[in-house]
């Protein structure tokens, strides 16, 4: 999601309504589209952008054949770009990590990454429980340091400058609340 913020004198722009934007981390009137951006190990890319234009922009809303949500416009943007040869993986902001946008790119085949939110219930087993439960990540990070602290594994990354910087992990496989495409969730420690 790329919004663009308007200055107030822009407030009559097609599509710039009162919703949030994520530059200023509050809600303002903006425009919002979707992005691809293509990752080298050097530099990003941009290789396309499509406008989100809210329900109240169309007549009948969310039910004219012409509007699209920000997961619909991500799923055409994965399918656009996902075939081309190169690429590894697909990376995308926590929010689009639903149920519907999961379920098609696991489909299709591919790899993805992606940050959890930390309101998102995590369908796995409960250690203390002894069944498999709803658990939220802040409360599996607590688990993890409780039960399973000898399974922490340290990993060393390679940062911009090239300097390396080791920092403890713990991964393990699980499904979200709602979904059922097989996830492997990584916890890395620290900052």
């Amino acid at each position: 999601m790329i919004p663009a913020v308007l200055n107030p004198l822009q407030k009559k722009t097609e599509g710039a309504k009162w919703q949030y934007c994520g530059p200023l981390k509050r809600e303002e009137v903006c425009n919002v589209g979707v992005g691809a951006v293509f990752v080298s190990p050097t530099k990003h890319f941009p290789i396309d952008i499509i406008p989100y234009l809210p329900a109240s922009e169309f007549p009948r809303g969310e039910n004219n054949s012409q509007f699209k949500d920000k997961i619909q416009i991500a799923i055409e943007l994965f399918d656009t770009y996902s075939e081309i040869s190169g690429f590894s993986g697909t990376v995308f902001d926590s929010w689009y990590a639903a149920a519907r946008f999961l379920k098609h790119i696991h489909e299709k085949g591919k790899i993805f990454y992606s940050e959890i939110k930390s309101n998102r219930n995590i369908f796995m087993y409960n250690s203390v429980k002894k069944i498999h439960c709803c658990i939220k990540p802040d409360e599996i990070v607590t688990l993890i340091k409780k039960h399973y602290c000898g399974k922490i594994k340290y990993v060393k990354f390679k940062t911009t400058d090239g300097s390396e910087v080791s920092h403890k992990t713990y991964s393990f496989e699980a499904k979200l609340k709602d979904c059922n495409v097989p996830i492997k969730f990584v916890v890395v420690f620290g900052k």
